[in-house]
């Protein structure tokens, strides 16, 4: 399953962001920028810390999940590939228990419409779907501001696409663009 949650600050997204990881799967990974998920069973802003959770990821019974928030003023891209890198890596060596939903917040700092992060496109073309039947699906679910920042690969492999209060011109151009004139923004 791969969503997208678009809309301006404040509205929602993250919110909708995990009440969707949680209904879609037990085990929520999030990549947060922002400092937005609080309701997690664990918190990390360093690499290492990250990488230790994983690894003990899915041992123990009941729900799982983990924010990873990059270190102050870090580069966020930077973060993210470090990031995925390990989690690209943990999803392929283990077998048991690598199912999870991803959260990647603000997904609009690794992507415009002209570029997309090597390692997003990757997640989002390649990880295991559900919809396939693949073993151990990964759940993608990106967070954005205005749908005017998506690469067309984010938009052409989602199968839930959500809208708050996208009123802006350059905003409704690009929906439109995307589905064509018969998608009505009230």
């Amino acid at each position: 399953m791969n969503e997208l949650i678009i809309g301006r600050r404040g509205l929602g997204k993250s919110t909708l962001a995990r009440t969707e990881a949680h209904k879609i799967n037990s085990h929520q990974i999030f990549f947060d920028p922002g400092d937005q998920f609080h309701n997690v069973d664990r918190k990390v802003s360093k690499m290492d810390d990250f990488e230790n959770f994983m690894e003990a990821f899915g041992e123990e019974d009941g729900a799982k999940s983990i924010s990873y928030v990059p270190p102050p003023h870090s580069n966020v891209e930077i973060a993210w590939d470090q990031f995925a890198t390990t989690l690209w890596d943990f999803t392929g060596q283990h077998d048991e228990a690598a199912s999870y939903a991803l959260v990647v917040d603000e997904s609009h700092r690794l992507q415009s419409p002209q570029y997309i992060n090597d390692w997003l496109d990757e997640f989002i073309r390649r990880a295991p779907r559900r919809e396939r039947g693949d073993k151990n699906p990964i759940d993608i679910i990106q967070t954005t501001h205005y749908p005017q920042d998506l690469n067309r690969v984010s938009w052409g492999e989602s199968d839930e696409i959500y809208f708050f209060n996208v009123m802006h011109k350059r905003a409704k151009k690009a929906i439109t663009d995307q589905f064509g004139e018969d998608v009505t923004l009230q």
